[in-house]
């Protein structure tokens, strides 16, 4: 007779039973080895350590940078810096040394360690367009960072170790924010509230290596940091050197800065700059991303006339010493209107305007030669114009200038456009050539 069970004829239900777990068994085993590979293929997570666990760790590595004013013995301006050899290597900010570059007779360079031990600094290198400098503790052999040059993504941890105002060493925990954009040079934008002291110091990923250092705030958790990978090159180069050669800071700083500005100079010009419309003139204004312009227009029914400004600038400038900045391009645009006064008194107003001494650096006078100027009348598109070109060459760098081109519209009896650019750090050639591309793009309606 069949067997109605459901089972094999010749077999007990037990028998069955028993063959059915065996498979059970073999296939919850095939399911736990398939989710063991998978987890084993999978990318592990890792979760970064604390703010107080970096800094146990790593805080030995951190100095506070000294300059110290040799005939007083007191220090002159701080700084921070961290190890970056086992050698005695210290990293920091160009301008947390920059004194002990101009007035290497004044000023002498310490560190101090975290647990107070002080020693002799000298420096082996500097890259001042990114504010970087390398120097050396001769006897001091020390744990040290490694660098991460990768890009981290936005919103990533990170944190920056530093002494600020002299209070002690201290952690920042912040936000990686991706590179600033429109700037000349690249910078990590950091949200965290760097403070004076800190220039120099590490800024560290999750795991410990830095990704970039310390070098300004604007406030409101707003930093700045200079990448890695600027770092690494000045690194290298010094690694590449030989033990007994030296840098001559002044030449090196000239060359860099005068190539600095071949480049965006050659860049700039060599681009199509859009124009606008400003009263009955076309003015260059976009001539790059890497400008930003306001206006603003004044109604004051007191002076009889209406002035509508524009002002564009690069926002990027190079720290030479506390007196003197360079690599800053800025133009500014005044539109003048008046249906009160008369010709005579409006052409008063417009030459107090254009006479106004314009000295970009004008702390640093020290550092310039006396300005050579020329002024001639000019027509341009439409308009008469007055042009006058002022230029300062630095003492030290004599291929760099500081150059204010000043322009006025002359032959409106009630309108007129007065214009200012200022190209500081830049060679007379690239100058020439930016004013003659930048009054070749004016035009003017009559």
């Amino acid at each position: 007779m069949a067997d109605t069970s459901g089972n094999m004829p010749g077999k007990s239900n037990q028998y069955w039973k028993a063959v059915s777990v065996q498979i059970a068994d073999k296939t919850m085993t095939i399911v736990l080895l398939v989710i063991t590979l998978a987890m084993a293929a999978a990318p592990k997570k890792t979760t970064g350590r604390t703010a107080n666990e970096l800094f146990s760790d790593f805080h030995e590595r951190v100095f506070q940078i000294r300059v110290i004013d040799k005939n007083s013995g007191k220090k002159s301006a701080i700084g921070s810096g961290f190890s970056i050899s086992g050698n005695g290597l210290f990293a920091t900010n160009y301008h947390v040394v920059a004194d002990i570059v101009i007035e290497p007779k004044r000023y002498r360079l310490e560190y101090v360690s975290s647990d107070g031990h002080t020693g002799p600094l000298r420096i082996l290198d500097i890259d001042v367009v990114h504010d970087c400098a390398i120097v050396v503790a001769d006897s001091m052999h020390a744990a040290y960072f490694m660098l991460n040059q990768n890009t981290l993504q936005k919103g990533s941890r990170i944190f920056s170790i530093g002494n600020p105002l002299d209070l002690g060493m201290t952690i920042i925990e912040g936000t990686y924010s991706g590179f600033i954009e429109g700037s000349l040079y690249e910078k990590i934008h950091f949200s965290g509230s760097l403070n004076p002291g800190m220039s120099g110091g590490p800024a560290l990923d999750a795991s410990g290596a830095v990704i970039g250092v310390n070098v300004s705030t604007a406030g409101q958790e707003i930093s700045f940091l200079v990448p890695a990978k600027y770092l690494q090159i000045l690194l290298d180069t010094v690694r590449s050197r030989r033990a007994r050669d030296t840098v001559n800071f002044t030449k090196r700083i000239e060359q860099e800065l005068y190539d600095n500005q071949q480049e965006y100079m050659g860049r700039l010009l060599s681009g199509e700059w859009k124009h606008d419309t400003l009263g009955h003139c076309l003015v260059p204004r976009e001539m790059d991303k890497i400008f930003k312009c306001w206006g603003e227009t004044e109604h004051d029914t007191d002076v009889l006339y209406t002035v509508s400004n524009v002002t564009c600038t690069n926002n990027d400038d190079i720290y030479l010493s506390p007196e003197l900045t360079t690599g800053a391009i800025e133009f500014n645009f005044r539109w003048y209107e008046t249906a009160h006064l008369g010709s005579e008194r409006f052409y008063r107003v417009l030459e107090r305007t254009f006479t106004d001494a314009s000295i970009p650096n004008y702390e640093a006078k020290n550092e310039l030669d006396k300005p050579e100027s020329n002024t001639r009348f000019v027509a341009i598109s439409g308009g008469d114009w007055k042009t006058t070109v002022c230029s300062w060459r630095y003492k030290k760098y004599p291929r760099l200038h500081d150059v204010v081109l000043k322009m006025a519209l002359v032959n409106r009896p009630s309108q007129s456009l007065i214009i200012e650019c200022k190209l500081l750090g830049v060679s007379k050639d690239m100058a020439l050539s930016f004013c003659k591309k930048f009054m070749g793009a004016l035009s003017c309606q009559n």
